[in-house]
């Protein structure tokens, strides 16, 4: 059995010098055009969410609560399977991390930092739930940001973060150009069992963790840098990631003198794993500049097995 993990969760930030870091500010809502996305995939959908009720228009209420109030598509809703989580609890991590990281916000006080390490690096844990606890045999994480239209045309199904602009006949199967569709849910799936471990990204590293890499692991090709918008781990292979995924955020929480999520560690954990990875060049959503981009690769670069790249290869 087949699933499609994800998450809208509303994360608590730091708070330095009174104004919230370690965010990117964007509340759950943002995601809602995003989520509806998968249905088009047509795959079972494992949402994490809140264990709390959150805040919307004022009012208290569970995500699922927010979600019916906004999704006209009802059976899309009942059919997915909501897990409710503390992230302080789920993540195995999140103690020695989230210290961490507010060290070195601290630290670094004049410098922005957009991103919730916590929430980027429970990933592998949302797998381990899905195959351990709900016995799925294959997944693949969609981030819920993924169709937005920065990235993908509204042609092609993409969608607004304001949910007030949806429109919800812009999805397959009404809209037959749409991105998401079953061709792409099942390609997903086909090359997570394929090649076990699955990733994606672009083409270029910053030199911070490319540095702290090579100082761990040796020269290596810094042509890569992964991102966390896809990434699907078989079961078996799964069983074998996982620790070492574990031990990496270890070595860079104890180690690594800056922020870092799961693009960091992915790109690490490449050079032992060398992943089956989708690369891409920009994230132009423009029609005359769509070679090389995000949306070129899941419309069509992504079929092509020819594309699919490995270390020292196509990398």
């Amino acid at each position: 059995m087949d699933c499609i993990i994800s998450a809208i969760y509303q994360i608590t930030p730091h708070m330095r010098k009174g104004e919230p870091t370690l965010t990117r500010g964007m509340t759950p809502d943002h995601y809602i055009g995003g989520l509806y996305s998968f249905r088009g995939l047509e795959k079972p959908v494992v949402l994490f969410v809140n264990e709390n009720d959150i805040e919307f228009k004022g009012s208290l209420m569970s995500t699922e609560e927010m979600l019916h109030g906004m999704i006209p598509d009802k059976q899309f809703l009942k059919d997915i399977k909501f897990v409710k989580i503390k992230l302080e609890n789920f993540y195995n991590k999140f103690d020695k991390h989230w210290k961490r990281s507010i060290e070195i916000s601290e630290k670094y006080n004049n410098q922005l930092f957009c991103w919730h390490p916590p929430i980027t690096c429970v990933r592998p844990d949302f797998f381990n739930y899905v195959y351990n606890v709900l016995n799925y045999d294959c997944a693949v994480w969609v981030d819920a940001a993924l169709s937005n239209e920065s990235y993908f045309p509204l042609k092609y199904g993409g969608t607004w973060h304001d949910w007030e602009l949806i429109d919800w006949n812009n999805y397959y199967p009404t809209n037959k150009e749409a991105t998401f569709n079953p061709k792409l849910g099942n390609r997903l799936i086909e090359l997570t069992k394929n090649y076990g471990g699955v990733i994606c990204g672009n083409r270029s590293m910053n030199q911070e963790p490319a540095d702290f890499i090579e100082s761990k692991l040796g020269k290596f090709n810094r042509n890569f840098a992964a991102t966390g918008a896809i990434m699907g781990y078989s079961k078996p292979f799964f069983s074998k990631f996982y620790e070492a995924w574990n031990n990496a955020l270890d070595i860079f929480i104890e180690g690594y003198d800056g922020i870092f999520t799961e693009i960091e560690i992915l790109s690490y954990l490449n050079i032992q794993f060398n992943f089956a990875k989708l690369i891409w060049t920009n994230y132009s959503s423009l029609d005359e500049m769509t070679q090389g981009s995000m949306q070129d690769f899941f419309r069509n670069l992504i079929y092509d097995d020819k594309q699919i790249c490995f270390n020292n290869t196509n990398v």
